[in-house]
């Protein structure tokens, strides 16, 4: 499930603030009043606010810049020299994504009777992620796996080992 992206959080370095003020121009086009039959209302309406990091200060927001260094190892080291199309790419990224949506934010209790423990999905789509488990391919060799349950295999394999390295 998709959502409309209305804030932006990243560096302050030059491609950034360059795509920030290519995007305030395509909104002020966007919005002339040539485009705007042409345009979903909401398209037109909904802008998207960019903030910045103050310059030269890489120690703002380290946390979330040391859970992305985090993924982006593993991802690297459970994809290796995999040969991926665009689409198949795009689905384990999804996946991750949900996987990293998911988990819990406070400590989980052994009551049944307690509240689901907060995850960041509470705050992205006001409910948390729920997904039918699938069969574990993790030990299924390569070549015995068909392009979707390779796709599912890897994303297992990048959940295993995030799990051992990142959340142990």
């Amino acid at each position: 499930m998709e959502y409309l992206c209305t804030d932006i959080y990243s560096d302050n370095v030059t491609n950034f603030v360059g795509v920030n003020i290519k995007l305030q121009a395509l909104y002020k086009l966007f919005l002339s009043n040539e485009h705007t039959n042409q345009i979903y209302s909401a398209l037109a309406t909904d802008g998207i606010r960019w903030h910045f990091i103050p310059p030269r200060s890489p120690h703002f927001r380290g946390l979330s810049e040391a859970s992305i260094k985090s993924i982006k190892t593993h991802l690297y080291r459970v994809l290796g020299t995999a040969h991926l199309t665009y689409d198949e790419l795009n689905t384990i990224l999804i996946r991750i994504e949900a996987v990293l949506n998911s988990r819990p934010l406070t400590p989980c209790s052994s009551d049944p009777a307690d509240m689901t423990p907060l995850t960041p999905a509470h705050f992205l789509i006001g409910e948390p992620m729920c997904s039918l488990p699938e069969p574990d391919l993790s030990k299924v060799p390569d070549n015995r796996l068909k392009r979707l349950q390779r796709v599912t295999q890897l994303t297992q394999l990048h959940w295993q080992r995030w799990n051992q390295e990142y959340l142990s």
